[in-house]
């Protein structure tokens, strides 16, 4: 990807998570009360990735930076499902078009 397009795709990806933040207080997607704030970040972000790399149809990963703190994310079609996951060493989000699960993974 061109540097020039990397602004406009940070861009992009901002605007999405504005969308979506302001659907889910119309909607009631993501309760604060029974989450971290953190973690409705991190599924804001989370979804805003998965519509932008849907609307490109590509499979495809990376890795973003939330707090300071990198998550890695990957986005994967199984069938005609597409799917995401992101992981921070310590949580990992899957996500789907219908819903998002959270699993804590064990460290030593």
């Amino acid at each position: 990807m061109k540097k020039q397009n990397g602004f406009l795709l940070i861009e992009q990806l901002f605007a999405l998570v504005l969308i979506i933040l302001c659907a889910s207080m119309f909607v009631g997607l993501f309760v604060i009360s029974e989450r971290s704030l953190n973690d409705v970040k991190v599924d804001n972000q989370l979804l805003a990735v998965m519509l932008q790399q849907l609307g490109e149809a590509t499979e495809s990963k990376g890795v973003m930076q939330i707090d300071k703190q990198d998550y890695r994310w990957q986005i994967n079609k199984t069938g005609a499902q597409w799917q995401i996951e992101v992981e921070n060493g310590t949580v990992r989000w899957t996500g789907t078009e219908q819903k998002v699960e959270k699993e804590w993974l064990h460290t030593r």
